[in-house]
């Protein structure tokens, strides 16, 4: 978050992953006309889940170890 732009990172060990939900549409009458209502994200309780597997791992094919529901 110190940085202002993506050349600035320090390399890391680990993974970083963000996983957004929605993306609201470029405006917002900061640079422009308003957004309109049908590209804006109104909910006010939003709730999703991701799961996250590894693609594979010391042999181990976990996505042929899924059970299927």
């Amino acid at each position: 978050t110190k940085t202002a732009h993506d050349y600035e990172l320090v390399p890391m060990k680990e993974t970083v992953v963000n996983i957004d939900y929605r993306m609201i549409g470029v405006g917002s009458n900061s640079c422009g006309p308003s957004l309109k209502n049908e590209y804006c994200i109104l909910e006010k309780n939003i709730q999703f889940s991701v799961r996250l597997l590894p693609c594979r791992s010391n042999d181990v094919r976990p996505f042929s170890e899924i059970r299927r529901k």
